[in-house]
């Protein structure tokens, strides 16, 4: 859990990447309310995660939001992960 939280210089919390340092789901208070989002684009995850569900086609939700293909996998997958 700690290893994906980037901390300011007075120690508190600034921002969360519940999958891990590396990834591109992030969770920032200042962005989108907090929602998860992907860093790169500042795209809800859940928006992402929507439109597939619709489509059932990662390339299409790719192309209608102008992103990359593996950027829409990530945030489908956080957000199956959520689903349990």
């Amino acid at each position: 859990l700690v290893d994906g939280i980037t901390f300011d210089d007075t120690g508190y919390a600034k921002n969360w990447r519940p999958l891990g340092p590396q990834s591109s789901v992030i969770l920032d208070p200042h962005r989108s309310f907090g929602r998860p989002i992907l860093d790169k684009y500042s795209i809800p995850t859940k928006t992402l995660y929507d439109a597939f569900k619709a489509e059932q086609d990662l390339e299409a939700v790719a192309e209608m939001y102008e992103i990359d293909t593996n950027e829409v996998a990530k945030a489908v997958e956080f957000e199956m992960r959520l689903a349990g």
